[in-house]
């Protein structure tokens, strides 16, 4: 077994390597961070200020696309001497803080034996320290680069706090503990919006960049995404790529990240990488993932697979049936049709003696039997009457069943007072009258009756013949 002094020696660099890697991914982690500010409207009318809201909501939504900022040399450098003037301070009030507790031996009462050895622990430690400082003067590693960038507020959140006032805005980003600081000015200009755009860093203290942009409301869209496209590239730290897509055919659907686009689209932006899916009726589906790269322009091109046609036959009795497909006659049954699959396709039949059909069919994709559909014309037999008629005679019996109906309340309720006459009261001369009314009443109750089996009757008629007006789906055989 490995005597205690050994074992400590043995863990000692497993120590120092888990605490080096620990301190370099929490520094990889740490973001740099940019905090959106609310647009100065106080020259604006009250029923006018929300309109920077509006902008700076945009400019969120644009500036989230950036996932990471690149670091200048320029840059790099700066935030190394920040660190290591840091690292510089934090070792020197360490060993201040140690002379101090070294002098403070001397007043602590400790016996000669006891004050040794803590002055040597202190003198120790001191050495470790003043090596260390040594050690950070001469030479301090670079900041990791590039690193990931941060936009705030984030999500949703439509709460954007004031630009703080010249002065106090170094100290307002190390209490936040943010990087840099967006706002600026919205103005009226002669009929049409001034903005005004500042960025302020707060590692040099001072605004490094700044741009004007009028525009018109119509405008506004376009004005954005040209101030957005320096500010992609101040922020990222990276030059601006293109994405420029060109598919055959030029009606093909091209969806970029979930969001359609036509085809021909040049797509501007910051380096990143997209999703590309491609389909059009008749053609097999592609998708591919791409990277726009920084300071160039990306192409796309590509032409879509046809489908395989299939055949598609089509049969009905009585042969001899006129076919029409997209409304163009293709022949008379028996007929062989090739479609592409996967489409829905409008096929209208004309039988000899002149009925009509259109039925809607769909091929299935790769299916190796042959594929057809079949049609029976129905027997001669009278027309039935149209939608109109049976809408008609509905309204019509309905509205006898409602003027049916009050009448057999009225009298009954006549009848109830006879009875409560004849009954209760004892008028017995009323009996008569009684009994007749009460036969009237019978027969209005069945009146009603029939009023609302003939108003179910023709409803049920009216939503059999708009049913028969739909057209069927076929499946193939």
């Amino acid at each position: 077994m490995p005597s205690k002094k050994l074992r400590r020696l043995l863990i000692l660099p497993w120590f120092f390597m888990v605490g080096m890697g620990l301190w370099g991914g929490q520094e990889e982690r740490s973001p740099w961070v940019l905090q959106l500010t609310a647009l100065d409207t106080a020259s604006l009318q009250e029923s006018q200020r929300y309109l920077g809201a509006v902008i700076m909501r945009e400019l969120r939504s644009y500036l989230s696309e950036l996932s990471e900022r690149e670091r200048s040399a320029e840059e790099l450098q700066r935030y190394q001497r920040k660190l290591q003037q840091e690292r510089i301070q934090q070792l020197a009030k360490e060993i201040a803080n140690k002379r101090s507790e070294r002098d403070a031996l001397l007043f602590k009462g400790l016996g000669s034996s006891k004050y040794e050895e803590e002055r040597k622990k202190i003198d120790q430690t001191l050495a470790e320290l003043q090596k260390n400082l040594a050690a950070a003067q001469e030479a301090f590693p670079l900041p990791p680069n590039p690193v990931p960038l941060k936009v705030l507020p984030a999500g949703t959140e439509d709460t954007f706090p004031p630009m703080p006032k010249e002065g106090e805005r170094r100290s307002y980003c190390k209490e936040k503990k943010v990087d840099a600081l967006l706002g600026g000015f919205l103005q009226s200009f002669y009929g049409r919006w001034k903005l005004s755009l500042s960025l302020y860093s707060a590692l040099e203290d001072r605004i490094i960049y700044e741009d004007v942009v009028a525009f018109a409301t119509e405008d506004q869209e376009r004005a954005l995404e040209a101030v957005v496209y320096e500010l992609w590239r101040v922020l990222s730290g990276k030059d601006l790529g293109v994405l420029e897509i060109q598919v055959e055919p030029k009606d093909a659907s091209v969806i970029v990240d979930g969001i359609p686009f036509p085809s021909g689209s040049r797509l501007v932006g910051p380096p990143r990488t997209f999703n590309l899916l491609f389909r059009v009726p008749g053609y097999y589906l592609y998708s591919l993932s791409v990277d726009r790269a920084s300071g160039a322009l990306t192409r796309v091109a590509l032409s879509l697979k046809p489908l395989s046609l299939q055949a598609l036959s089509v049969e009905t009795s009585p042969e001899q049936s006129r076919v029409y497909l997209g409304g163009l006659y293709v022949g008379t049954t028996p007929l062989s049709l090739t479609l592409a699959p996967g489409a829905l396709e409008a096929i209208q039949l004309v039988s000899p003696d002149g009925k009509e059909q259109t039925l809607v069919t769909r091929l299935e994709y790769d299916r190796p039997a042959p594929q057809g559909i079949s049609w029976q014309f129905a027997s001669e037999k009278k027309d039935p009457p149209s939608v109109e008629v049976t809408r008609k005679r509905f309204y019509q019996a309905f509205g006898r069943f409602w003027l049916a109906l009050p009448m057999a309340f009225l009298l009954n309720g006549i009848y109830q007072n006879y009875v409560i006459a004849v009954e209760y009261q004892g008028l017995y001369n009323l009996l008569g009258d009684a009994q007749r009314t009460y036969y009237v009443s019978a027969g209005a109750w069945v009146v009603t009756g029939i009023f609302l089996a003939e108003s179910l009757y023709h409803l049920n008629r009216y939503i059999d013949g708009v049913t028969q007006q739909t057209v069927p789906l076929v499946e193939p055989r």
